[in-house]
């Protein structure tokens, strides 16, 4: 009986520090135009293709490095609409409430990003990324700890290589 109840205590403590609470509930209250779920193997596999495939672009990232801590990406996208950017705003002050806090603002392009984490005893646990702009919202809710030099050198690799910046053009 102790057994199991330290099995359940561990699985909802685990759970309490994974994904945001907020960003599920906003997907179930405004569908999405794509939802993407990618798990750590899927991650994996996705980084070796895109060495198979960058190698034409040696400046690249090892995208290998970068994802070697994240256990699971949600990737959701809206399309534009008249109350997207107020429905953004309200998404991102509940985030906030779940103890994330703002990490990373910046503009690519015609595209505003913000990337927020989550820590639990002085360490990231958790990242939403909300990226809003022309196509319209795109998020990314991470579990797990993305390689964060990796993540400065991709970032950069982004703004130099393409006018725009856009998840969905990833996912396409």
């Amino acid at each position: 009986m102790k057994k199991l109840v330290v099995i359940l205590l561990t699985v909802l403590c685990v759970s309490a520090y994974g994904q945001s609470e907020s960003v599920e509930e906003f997907r179930q209250s405004n569908r999405p135009d794509n939802k993407l779920v990618f798990y750590k193997s899927t991650l994996r596999m996705f980084a070796r293709l895109s060495v198979q495939f960058a190698e034409d672009q040696k400046d690249m990232p090892d995208l290998g490095k970068l994802i070697d801590g994240i256990e699971k990406i949600k990737f959701f996208s809206y399309r534009p609409s008249s109350d997207l950017d107020d429905l953004a705003g309200r998404l991102k002050t509940d985030i906030i409430g779940e103890n994330y806090e703002s990490v990373i603002s910046g503009k690519f392009g015609a595209n505003e990003m913000e990337v927020l984490m989550k820590e639990k005893k002085g360490n990231p646990v958790a990242f939403v990324v909300i990226v809003r702009g022309d196509e319209g919202l795109q998020l990314m809710d991470i579990e797990g700890v993305p390689d964060l030099n990796n993540l400065v050198e991709f970032s950069q690799y982004v703004s130099t290589n393409g006018d725009s910046f856009s998840l969905l053009d990833a996912f396409r």
